[in-house]
């Protein structure tokens, strides 16, 4: 008999199937472990970017990280899921939220890469004296910031009233009308508007 099929069926025996990355299912683990198993994917397939404080998953299987979403959203995170090129992302966005994912993931802990847990503790913060931001980074939603504000500005003719309502700094449009030239003119064009 064939020494490659032998052990393929031997593998198969044990449940692991060839390509696995992309057809692994979420295995069936008790609550009281699910944070020390969501602890071990992180280590070995999850990042954190305290500067953007951001946490996030990387996995080839759809269903998995479907499911890893699920068990995220059941501890009150509010993860988003991404796909490109078959692979699949899921992020956790804000100071509180990656503080809350951490106080959870590092209960109890006994095994977990040091490198990653110290990230964390640069938040010298408890969960409950901090807050996320208001507005979330993604391109999407700055756009739609964007839009907003040109809207709202092209109506209520002040600046000030516009940010106070949309909740943005002062700061932000200034920012967005040197970074973005469609921005700029739309801008410039209610400005003159306004003038006339």
């Amino acid at each position: 008999m064939n020494s490659k099929i032998l052990k393929n069926d031997l593998i198969q025996t044990h449940g692991i199937e060839p390509n696995k990355s992309s057809t692994i299912k979420f295995p069936n683990v008790p609550d009281q472990y699910k944070s020390h198993f969501i602890r071990g994917f992180f280590d070995g397939d999850g990042y954190v970017n305290y500067d953007k404080y951001t946490v996030t998953f990387v996995g080839g299987s759809r269903v998995f990280m479907i499911q890893l979403m699920k068990e995220l959203e059941r501890v009150e995170l509010q993860p988003q899921l991404y796909e490109k090129d078959r692979h699949y992302r899921i992020h956790i966005r804000g100071r509180k939220s990656i503080k809350l994912f951490a106080e959870w993931i590092y209960q109890d802990k006994e095994l977990y890469l040091s490198r990653k847990f110290n990230e964390f503790e640069r938040e010298n913060k408890k969960a409950s004296e901090i807050r996320d931001r208001v507005h979330k980074a993604t391109r999407e939603d700055v756009s739609n910031r964007k839009l907003k504000f040109l809207a709202l500005y092209a109506t209520s003719r002040s600046y000030k009233f516009t940010c106070d309502c949309l909740e943005i700094k002062k700061e932000t449009p200034k920012r967005w009308i040197k970074q973005d030239e469609i921005f700029k003119y739309n801008f410039n064009f209610i400005n003159k508007s306004i003038i006339e």
